[in-house]
């Protein structure tokens, strides 16, 4: 009887240990990974924006991860919303449900942003976006958060130059969406505060391809300055549009300027020579000879064959800043990482400098460039007040 009871300790002693050995860490957070969604344009008509994102986002990744957060690895989990509004709101709302994320990171698309505004409130979870809608700057989702100016600023930027050059009369064409309506009322009013007069304003529709006839209205308004907004869908038609016309080359030409799709790298590879002569106002530009940004554009073309775009170091910052962020607090808990993104003050990206402001958009400076032989050549820096 004895033995039997000996023989069943030691076996219940066994199985005890087998569980023991199969339980999981009481700190599971020393052990899995840290799971982050991104949600971008990787298939349809803006994939090439979507590429440059990834690859941007998977060069912060692979620094991150030789020393890890926290003690653990990051995981990315990609989502294609095509860079369109209802895809992204669906895209957003899969992967939130199929996965306990700790973060999200969202496109460029002010659009796209602004869809999903809502289920970002909702959920809580530390959500970066690289957007500049003047809507995102005024939302109170305390835990959204953008590495970009608003369109107020580049607006406002936009403006400025304008002023520097001496014009006299402006004529405006720019997208229907977010990014069209709000940075294009902003150049507007921005103009007629300095006594400059807008002389046509034309709104394109999204499913246009030619713009030849609303570049022929530029020309018969009798401007000195064509303001274009649109996103990197359109910017390279209009550039070629120009071109052609010769509005923005020849003896003819006049001060062209557009927002920052228009020196991205995608736009200029697009639109070849037809993008010299372009000024803008951007984020970012792969010519930047500051430090640390000259530093990681060449560690970015050494690894990929090509220079980066504007959207490649916005999702480097965005990635970066967060798992900083997570450092700082000491934790993934969404509450406490909201609370250390809101206490920066001065992280240096390679976009910019950044800081909590109060509102989402966290970068304090951005670039005037002006393209040369294909290339955009920082010309400004223009630091946010």
């Amino acid at each position: 009887m004895k033995k039997a009871i000996s023989i069943m300790l030691v076996v219940l002693m066994v199985f005890g240990l087998a569980a023991c050995n199969g339980k999981k860490d009481p700190d599971p957070e020393t052990k899995e990974t840290i799971k982050i969604a991104v949600i971008d344009a990787f298939t349809g008509d803006k994939a090439v924006n979507g590429q440059y994102s990834k690859e941007g986002i998977e060069l912060a990744l692979a620094e991150i991860n030789e020393k890890g957060v926290l003690g653990r690895q990051v995981e990315l989990i990609y989502e294609d919303g095509q860079g369109k509004e209802t895809e992204t709101t669906n895209a957003f709302q899969k992967v939130t449900a199929e996965h306990k994320l700790d973060a999200v990171i969202l496109d460029k698309y002010s659009s796209d942003v602004l869809a999903v505004e809502q289920f970002v409130a909702e959920n809580g979870l530390p959500t970066f976006c690289q957007g500049s809608s003047i809507k995102i700057e005024g939302s109170s989702t305390k835990n959204l958060y953008s590495t970009r100016r608003s369109d107020a600023g580049a607006g406002g930027s936009v403006v400025a130059f304008i002023k520097e050059q001496g014009v006299k009369k402006v004529a405006i064409l720019h997208s229907p969406d977010a990014l069209g309506q709000s940075m294009g009322k902003v150049v507007v009013d921005g103009l007629a505060k300095i006594g400059v007069e807008v002389v046509s304003d034309q709104q394109f529709a999204n499913e246009d391809q030619n713009f030849t006839n609303y570049i022929a209205k530029v020309l018969a308004s009798g401007c000195d300055c064509f303001v274009a907004i649109a996103q990197t869908t359109h910017s390279a038609q209009i550039m070629i549009a120009a071109q052609e016309a010769g509005l923005s080359q020849g003896d003819n030409a006049i001060l062209c300027i557009g927002n920052s799709a228009f020196v991205q790298q995608s736009s200029i590879q697009n639109a070849l020579e037809a993008s010299n002569n372009w000024y803008a106002c951007t984020a970012f530009s792969p010519t930047i000879s500051l430090e640390p940004t000259a530093s990681w554009i060449k560690k970015y073309n050494d690894t990929y064959g090509r220079l980066p775009d504007m959207t490649s170091a916005c999702m480097y910052d965005s990635l970066k800043m967060l798992a900083y962020a997570m450092e700082q607090a000491g934790s993934t808990d969404p509450e406490k990482v909201n609370a250390a993104i809101q206490a920066i003050t001065d992280f240096k990206g390679v976009v910019a400098s950044y800081g909590y402001q109060g509102n989402p958009m966290m970068s304090k400076a951005e670039y005037v460039c002006h393209i040369e032989d294909q290339k955009s050549i920082v010309k400004q820096i223009v630091y946010a007040e």
